[in-house]
This record gives structure tokens, sequence and C-alpha cells, in this order.
């Protein structure tokens, strides 16, 4: 079912859409480990 989902749909958008979300979780998880650890380095 999601590979004919994913032959319907363009995966280009999808893909650079996937790359945002994993750049934004990262800048997020970096901060929060910051914030947390008081900057612990």
């Amino acid at each position: 079912m999601i590979e004919s989902l994913l032959r319907v749909l363009d995966w280009q958008p999808l893909y650079r859409l996937w790359e945002l979300i994993v750049i934004i979780v990262k800048f997020l998880w970096e901060l929060l480990r910051l914030l947390s650890g008081g900057g612990g380095q």
C-alpha cells in the first residue's frame, strides 16, 4: 500500500520535506542538550 502511495505521490518534495524535518529535529535536540546540560562541555 505504501509503495503505491509513493508511486502516486511525487517523492522528490517528500524527500526534501523529510530532510528538513531531520535537520530541525537535530537542531532542537542539540539545543535541548545544551540547555539541560548547562553547556556541559
